[in-house]
């Protein structure tokens, strides 16, 4: 995915980013509307996301829940 560009408007609480995917259109909507297809999308094993509430209508919101990464260590001298 090559993101194209990114528009923030903060006035309405919105960000709209458009994107380049290298699959079929079909591919790419078929993801987008199965949540758990979303989930290993948006998140390896090891850091996993949970899709929490999916309404793909207009103006609707989607949120999930995503893993955070265990902390790296410094190295010690």
């Amino acid at each position: 995915m090559t993101v194209t560009s990114i528009v923030k408007d903060p006035a309405a609480l919105t960000m709209t980013i458009t994107s380049e995917f290298d699959a079929p259109i079909d591919r790419v909507w078929s993801l987008w509307e199965d949540p758990r297809q979303l989930e290993r999308w948006w998140g390896p094993p090891t850091y996993p996301a949970t899709v929490v509430d999916h309404d793909l209508t207009p103006a609707q919101t989607r949120n999930l829940e995503k893993a955070a990464r265990p902390a790296k260590k410094a190295p010690q001298r």
